[in-house]
């Protein structure tokens, strides 16, 4: 299957195609990304050097770019044009998502090289903005609990990442229902009213 999100985007600005991407297309799409953003994270986990703003940080921020296009168009286009269909997709997709960050937040091999540039950020020689980006990098790793000490079994933080993004996707669902109910009964009471003609 030729798919879309996949392709180069041969159009103004590189803007997505959207008239050529259609439902199918996520789920295979998402998958061949987050192959891609794993091979990239491992890319940076098996880097015999020393650990470097460059080789780990920068690489870093980097990855991951095909999934991170392809989700962006899934979830705006299930909030701005949502159905049954497209929030069907969505749910499947959300805890393959959640399982892919939690496991790089949780990955100690990374963790340790990006603590290695925090702790030397200051005597590396870096400008303003890539300590900013070393810093936050840090801190996002550590507030995803990659600095917690663990007893043989991997963080939960990932199961409770997993659970909100269903809750947020159901509500979402739950809210489309609502409204579609509700313009049930308006249109209906408008045509008994005889505001509007059948």
């Amino acid at each position: 299957m030729n798919n879309p999100l996949l392709q180069p985007w041969n159009t103004p600005f590189e803007t997505p195609p959207f008239h050529l991407i259609e439902q199918v297309h996520f789920m295979p799409a998402v998958k061949e990304a987050l192959k891609k953003a794993s091979d990239e994270i491992k890319f940076i986990t098996d880097n015999q050097d020393l650990p470097t703003f460059e080789n780990t940080i920068a690489t870093l921020d980097s990855s991951g770019e095909t999934l991170g296009k392809i989700t962006s168009i899934l979830f705006n286009l299930n909030t701005a044009e949502t159905n049954m269909e497209l929030q069907a997709v969505a749910q499947e997709v959300s805890p393959l998502i959640a399982r892919f960050s939690n496991d790089i937040t949780l990955n100690v091999k990374l963790f340790n090289r990006i603590k290695r540039v925090f702790e030397s950020k200051e005597t590396s020689g870096l400008n303003t903005e890539q300590i900013i980006l070393v810093e936050r990098k840090f801190r996002s790793f550590m507030l995803g609990g990659a600095g917690l000490k663990r007893r043989g079994e991997k963080n939960v933080s990932g199961k409770y990442l997993k659970n909100l993004q269903l809750f947020h996707l159901n509500l979402k669902r739950m809210s489309l229902r609502r409204l579609i109910h509700l313009s049930c009964i308006l249109w209906r009471s408008l045509i008994l009213q005889g505001f509007l003609k059948v």
